[in-house]
């Protein structure tokens, strides 16, 4: 019998299924490192991914812009 088989005794597994659970969970790990490491790097709160600057040419050229907080934090 291989480490991969189904078995019923002593407990009866389903292989299949838990290889599509921990796949499952490999996935919501990447998510939640990489919803950590945005949350590091400032998205979230202050950070150098917190602020955004919006111009356009036309008032470019008259020196304005608006800096803005791409999230409000909560606090």
């Amino acid at each position: 019998m291989h480490e991969q088989d189904s078995r019923d005794y002593p407990v009866r597994e389903d292989m299949r299924l838990q290889n599509a659970i921990w796949a499952g969970e490999r996935v919501l790990w990447v998510t939640l490192g990489v919803v950590l490491l945005l949350a590091l790097a400032g998205l979230l709160a202050r950070g150098p991914l917190s602020r955004a600057t919006v111009e356009d040419a036309a008032n470019q050229a008259a020196g304005f812009s608006i800096k803005r907080r791409r999230m409000i934090p909560i606090s």
